[in-house]
This record gives C-alpha cells, structure tokens and sequence, in this order.
C-alpha cells in the first residue's frame, strides 16, 4: 500500500524555531532523562510524548483534538467509513484486517480537518502499526467511532 507523505513532519522540524535558550534545565538533567545532553533532543521527546497522547485519545476514546490554531480551525479526530464506501475501500486492500460482520461493514481513518480561506479540508493521518492494530481491535469488537 503507498502511503501520501507530501506532508511528513518530524520532531526536529517542529524544535527548529523553537527558543531552545529559553529552557531552564541543564545538560545534566537532560542527560538524566533523555540520556542525551542536549536541549533539542529533550524539546523533541516531550513533543513526541504528546502528540502520541494526542493520537493514543484519539483512538482509545474516540474524542476529537482541537488543534490551538487561533483564528482558523483545525482539529484531530476519527471518520468512519460506512457502507458502500468501506466496500470499495475493502477492495482496493484497505483494512484487509478488519471483520465486515463485526464491524458491520465500517472502516476507520484518523484525519486531520483544517480550515483553508473558509472550507473545511481533510488528510488522512497514517499511524504507526501498533496504533493501526488498536484502531482494528476497537472495530473487530464491534465498536464505532463518532466525530
């Protein structure tokens, strides 16, 4: 399966302007709890911890995240596919793991909605496979998301 990446970040993206000067620990604490020394690396592990959060509610609770984006709205949640969509989604490969009779012919995605000079727009967010496993254990089970 090919995966769209055209909108790929990574935790040191995110740290680069980011006011590393600003953070009041030493290169000993941060040796003690990233076993690295420097400042970044301890930015970029804390921003991983949350948004891996972030990702383990989204799933495990089917909540929606608001995204602090002031003006413009974006958010963080879960689209079920239904019906005919999951059908035809089924047959391109998509979900291949999940059980149509328990799930009564539903898929999920977790997405990512923003808005864009007025509309709304969707991406598909691609999770990591233990993620993915949870996300078809919650749908083999017979549980739905709502968003």
């Amino acid at each position: 399966m090919q995966f769209a990446t055209g909108y790929t970040i990574n935790g040191s993206d995110i740290m680069k302007e980011f006011p590393i000067k600003k953070l009041k620990t030493t290169t000993s604490q941060c040796e003690e709890v990233v076993h690295n020394r420097h400042k970044e690396k301890l930015a970029e592990e804390i921003w991983k911890a949350n948004v891996a959060m972030v990702l383990d509610d989204v799933i495990e609770n089917s909540d929606t995240f608001v995204l602090p984006t002031r003006s413009r709205s974006s958010e963080i949640y879960m689209k079920e596919v239904k019906d005919e969509n999951f059908k035809k989604a089924r047959r391109k490969r998509k979900w291949k793991d999940v059980d149509f009779l328990a799930s009564n012919f539903t898929g999920a995605q977790m997405m990512f909605r923003y808005q864009n000079a007025g509309v709304f727009k969707e991406k598909p967010i691609y999770v990591d496979t233990p993620r993915r496993k949870k996300i078809v254990a919650r749908l083999n089970a017979g549980k739905s998301y709502y968003g």
